[in-house]
């Protein structure tokens, strides 16, 4: 598990991609604004945890 940059809490995985599991589209590109395409996000921070 990761931690945020800015606050050093740890990220949880993002619900909108299921933690990086459903991140890509017909062209394969990773593609998720919820965590940037990370799989991660910050309780905080959001997206924004890097």
């Amino acid at each position: 598990m990761a931690k945020c940059k800015k606050c050093n809490r740890n990220t949880t995985a993002c619900s909108s991609c299921d933690g990086g599991k459903n991140l890509s589209n017909a062209l394969g590109a990773l593609t998720c604004s919820n965590c940037g395409s990370t799989g991660q996000v910050c309780p905080e921070h959001g997206r924004h945890w890097k």
